[in-house]
């Protein structure tokens, strides 16, 4: 009889320390999801101490921000998961910028972004590109882009359409030759450059973007040169035909 005893003893022991686990473990989720629900420390113990069992809860925002969703009202039924309210904070923003294709090779993450929108005149938005799409859409043919901006004055809205200007790289001066003033032969890049009124030189140039009908000139020219515009396609075709100006080519 007295090992019998002994054995249910054991039995209600294991049972109480099973027991005590399961509670302490619900106690634990418990207190986590008054956590999650933005309690803090304090609050959590005040809420074991005083043992309220009642269905009031006070939800604090994790964060400072803006309503800008209500999913509920005042005693509305609501299920668990559900979400009651979004908040956002304002002063940061996403950008999603539409770059074309042929100028993808030149931007970068990290890069700053100017933008401004027709609804807001004089207002230039800064910030920088944070993400960048892995491909180019088909129809558009624009890669997207994302930039983070700050805007502490909350004047940007969803939906709004503007332009905006990402710097590529160090601000240089640019210098720009209509197009019809390039000439190309043998895989280079060619302008005249006026040296005298009836002396030209053949300049190689090497050119980067274009712009309204016009191509920029990186490498080559000097910011007095006179370049020729007009008829410069004839100049070239009498130097192919006489080679006599071979001698004015700059390498």
């Amino acid at each position: 009889r007295l090992s019998k005893q002994n054995i249910a003893a054991e039995k209600d022991l294991l049972e109480a320390e099973a027991n005590y686990r399961t509670a302490k473990f619900s106690v634990s989720r418990l207190r986590q999801k008054l956590t999650n629900f933005g309690l803090n420390e304090r609050e959590v113990a005040e809420v074991e101490l005083e043992q309220d069992t009642s269905a009031r809860l006070v939800i604090h925002a994790p964060f400072d921000g803006t309503l800008v969703e209500r999913g509920a009202v005042r005693g509305e039924a609501v299920e668990m998961g559900q979400a009651l309210f979004t908040i956002a904070d304002l002063s940061t923003n996403w950008l999603t910028l539409s770059i074309p294709s042929d100028h993808i090779g030149q931007v970068r993450v990290g890069q700053t972004v100017a933008a401004q929108f027709p609804e807001l005149p004089g207002t230039t938005i800064r910030g920088r590109i944070t993400w960048l799409d892995t491909s180019i859409d088909s129809r558009s043919r624009m890669m997207r882009a994302r930039a983070v901006v700050t805007d502490d004055a909350h004047l940007i809205k969803s939906g709004l359409f503007g332009d905006a200007l990402i710097t590529a790289g160090e601000a240089r001066p640019a210098a720009f030759v209509p197009k019809n003033a390039v000439q190309r032969h043998e895989g280079n890049d060619f302008v005249f450059v006026r040296e005298e009124p009836d002396l030209f030189a053949l300049r190689r140039v090497a050119l980067g973007n274009s712009r309204d009908g016009n191509v920029e000139v990186l490498l080559g020219l000097n910011s007095n040169d006179s370049v020729v515009t007009g008829g410069s396609f004839i100049v070239m075709s009498e130097f192919l035909k006489s080679r006599l100006g071979a001698g004015c080519v700059d390498d």
